[in-house]
């Protein structure tokens, strides 16, 4: 019979090991995001039709040229393969977001020393960041649409074939409210 004692230090050690193995738990909004990001990579053309126009048509976005190229670039997208969530890009995700967000900065600082201090190893990495939103929708459409990015970086790390797994973390910020980070990886 184990003993109450015996059950504390338990619950007391797994607690610890947790919390120090930096253990984080993926929001639902983040799990959201995750199913939103593969819609668009799997059923592009059906995602313009669904989401993207109606959602560019209710922000009043149709007179913007980067709207108008995303259902262009959506419509030619040929399907690709969904994104699988891993741990270690989440964590690398989530730390970014949170110390951006405490900090009040925005950007990708220190993009290639934060992989290899992580020691995520992939032969392609990329990331995303977003400011302003937390609900899956508007963070993505705002990525997607990628305005004032001439060369849509966001766009094409979400459509581009040489990614295959995905963290991606919301956080607060305390500049612009949210912020949302997606670190990739492919091999």
């Amino acid at each position: 019979m184990v003993t109450k004692m015996a059950k504390s230090r338990f619950l007391l050690i797994t607690i610890l090991l947790l919390t120090s193995a930096k253990a984080y738990v993926q929001t639902i909004a983040e799990r959201e995001l995750l199913d939103l990001v593969n819609y668009c990579r799997t059923s592009p053309e059906e995602f313009a039709i669904r989401i993207a126009i109606p959602y560019i048509e209710s922000h009043n976005l149709k007179q913007l040229s980067e709207s108008k190229s995303l259902i262009r670039a959506l419509k030619k997208q040929k399907p690709l393969n969904p994104l699988t969530h891993t741990d270690d890009l989440y964590t690398m995700a989530t730390e970014y977001a949170t110390e951006m967000g405490k900090k009040g900065f925005s950007g990708h600082r220190n993009y290639s020393s934060r992989f290899k201090q992580n020691s995520v190893k992939y032969t392609y990495t990329g990331e995303n960041c977003s400011y302003g939103y937390d609900t899956p929708v508007d963070i993505l459409m705002q990525l997607l649409i990628d305005q004032g990015v001439p060369d849509y970086g966001h766009r094409k790390n979400l459509l581009s074939h040489q990614f295959n797994y995905i963290g991606i973390a919301i956080q607060p910020h305390k500049k612009t409210t949210w912020t949302c980070v997606m670190n990739f990886g492919g091999n």
